[in-house]
Protein backbone atom coordinates (compact mmCIF):
# COMPACT_ATOMS: atom_id res chain seq x y z
CA UNK A 1 0.00 0.00 0.00
CA UNK A 2 1.34 3.41 -0.92
CA UNK A 3 0.38 6.38 1.24
CA UNK A 4 0.18 9.75 -0.52
CA UNK A 5 0.90 12.93 1.38
CA UNK A 6 0.15 16.18 -0.49
CA UNK A 7 2.67 18.06 1.67
CA UNK A 8 5.61 15.91 0.59
CA UNK A 9 7.95 17.66 -1.82
CA UNK A 10 10.06 14.63 -2.77
CA UNK A 11 8.80 11.11 -3.26
CA UNK A 12 11.13 8.16 -3.79
CA UNK A 13 9.09 5.68 -5.72
CA UNK A 14 9.98 2.04 -6.32
CA UNK A 15 9.37 0.90 -9.89
CA UNK A 16 6.48 -1.33 -8.86
CA UNK A 17 4.52 1.81 -7.90
CA UNK A 18 5.11 3.78 -11.11
CA UNK A 19 1.54 3.30 -12.28
CA UNK A 20 0.41 5.22 -9.19
CA UNK A 21 1.69 8.35 -10.94
CA UNK A 22 -0.96 8.17 -13.66
CA UNK A 23 -2.86 11.30 -12.58
CA UNK A 24 -0.04 12.94 -10.65
CA UNK A 25 1.61 16.22 -11.57
CA UNK A 26 5.34 16.24 -10.89
CA UNK A 27 7.96 18.89 -11.54
CA UNK A 28 11.14 16.81 -11.80
CA UNK A 29 11.79 13.20 -12.66
CA UNK A 30 15.20 11.91 -11.49
CA UNK A 31 16.95 8.63 -12.18
CA UNK A 32 20.56 7.71 -11.51
CA UNK A 33 22.09 4.76 -13.34
CA UNK A 34 19.34 2.17 -13.06
CA UNK A 35 17.82 2.79 -16.51
CA UNK A 36 21.10 1.75 -18.09
CA UNK A 37 20.83 -1.56 -16.29
CA UNK A 38 17.23 -2.35 -17.29
CA UNK A 39 16.05 -4.54 -20.12
CA UNK A 40 14.72 -2.65 -23.16
CA UNK A 41 11.23 -3.81 -22.25
CA UNK A 42 11.47 -2.40 -18.71
CA UNK A 43 13.08 0.82 -19.95
CA UNK A 44 10.33 1.35 -22.53
CA UNK A 45 7.63 0.69 -19.91
CA UNK A 46 9.29 3.22 -17.63
CA UNK A 47 9.41 5.84 -20.41
CA UNK A 48 5.82 5.22 -21.44
CA UNK A 49 4.80 6.25 -17.93
CA UNK A 50 7.23 9.19 -17.76
CA UNK A 51 6.11 10.53 -21.14
CA UNK A 52 2.45 10.07 -20.16
CA UNK A 53 2.73 12.03 -16.88
CA UNK A 54 5.01 14.55 -18.63
CA UNK A 55 7.07 16.07 -15.78
CA UNK A 56 8.37 19.60 -16.24
CA UNK A 57 11.97 18.41 -16.29
CA UNK A 58 14.01 15.23 -16.32
CA UNK A 59 17.42 14.77 -14.68
CA UNK A 60 19.26 11.59 -15.59
CA UNK A 61 22.59 10.01 -14.92
CA UNK A 62 23.16 7.12 -17.28
CA UNK A 63 25.64 5.18 -19.37
CA UNK A 64 26.32 6.73 -22.76
CA UNK A 65 29.27 4.61 -23.81
CA UNK A 66 29.66 1.01 -24.83
CA UNK A 67 29.84 -0.46 -21.36
CA UNK A 68 29.02 -4.11 -20.93
CA UNK A 69 27.97 -5.56 -17.63
CA UNK A 70 28.97 -9.13 -16.89
CA UNK A 71 25.76 -10.59 -18.34
CA UNK A 72 24.30 -7.93 -20.66
CA UNK A 73 24.94 -4.81 -22.71
CA UNK A 74 24.01 -1.69 -20.78
CA UNK A 75 21.48 0.69 -22.32
CA UNK A 76 22.79 4.07 -23.43
CA UNK A 77 21.34 7.45 -22.53
CA UNK A 78 21.09 8.62 -26.14
CA UNK A 79 18.95 5.55 -26.94
CA UNK A 80 16.34 6.19 -24.24
CA UNK A 81 12.87 6.92 -25.71
CA UNK A 82 12.66 10.41 -24.22
CA UNK A 83 9.48 12.12 -25.39
CA UNK A 84 9.54 14.63 -28.23
CA UNK A 85 8.09 17.21 -25.87
CA UNK A 86 11.55 17.57 -24.24
CA UNK A 87 14.69 19.42 -25.21
CA UNK A 88 18.16 18.65 -23.89
CA UNK A 89 19.12 21.67 -21.81
CA UNK A 90 22.60 20.66 -20.70
CA UNK A 91 24.81 17.64 -20.07
CA UNK A 92 28.26 16.74 -18.81
CA UNK A 93 30.31 13.69 -18.12
CA UNK A 94 29.55 12.43 -14.66
CA UNK A 95 32.09 12.89 -11.90
CA UNK A 96 30.21 10.57 -9.57
CA UNK A 97 30.63 7.19 -11.18
CA UNK A 98 33.70 4.99 -11.68
CA UNK A 99 33.06 4.86 -15.44
CA UNK A 100 33.37 8.64 -15.72
CA UNK A 101 34.15 8.63 -19.43
CA UNK A 102 30.99 6.66 -20.16
CA UNK A 103 28.37 8.13 -17.82
CA UNK A 104 26.64 11.42 -18.45
CA UNK A 105 24.39 13.63 -16.39
CA UNK A 106 21.71 15.27 -18.52
CA UNK A 107 18.88 17.73 -17.88
CA UNK A 108 15.84 17.89 -20.15
CA UNK A 109 13.09 20.51 -20.04
CA UNK A 110 9.71 20.50 -21.72
CA UNK A 111 9.93 22.43 -24.96
CA UNK A 112 6.98 24.60 -23.90
CA UNK A 113 8.68 25.58 -20.62
CA UNK A 114 9.66 28.93 -22.09
CA UNK A 115 12.97 30.64 -22.62
CA UNK A 116 13.32 31.71 -18.98
CA UNK A 117 13.95 28.16 -17.75
CA UNK A 118 17.66 27.37 -17.75
CA UNK A 119 20.06 25.02 -16.04
CA UNK A 120 23.82 24.77 -16.27
CA UNK A 121 26.17 22.27 -14.65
Amino acid sequence: EMIANPEVNIVLLPTRFLNCLYDTEIDVFYNANSMSEMSWEDCNNYWNIINRISPGSIFLQANDGNIKAEEFDMLRLHDFPIGKQYRLEDWRYSNWYPGMRFYKEAVYFKKDAGENVHFRF
